[in-house]
């Protein structure tokens, strides 16, 4: 499934418990710098609801890396 904000995250995750998957993988590769720092909190909070959550670096698509966010930010708060 491609998400791009946190609360589709939310609503995707929160859809898999009510069918009852007991085990849940999330592989999640923030699009952009901008929103990636925009939603870094909401992201977090987002991927808390899932014991196994891999996440990759971000993909710039069209941003050049402004050197002051990185994936490792939202797991750090997970």
């Amino acid at each position: 499934m491609i998400m791009h904000i946190p609360t589709e995250i939310s609503a995707q995750i929160y859809m898999l418990k009510i069918i009852i998957i007991t085990k849940i993988y999330v592989i999640f590769q923030p699009h952009t710098y901008s929103r990636t720092k925009a939603f870094l909190n909401e992201f977090a909070t987002s991927l808390k609801a899932v014991q196994n959550v891999i996440i990759t670096d971000i993909y710039a698509a069209r941003e050049k890396n402004p050197g002051d966010i990185h994936y490792q930010k939202i797991l750090y708060q997970l």
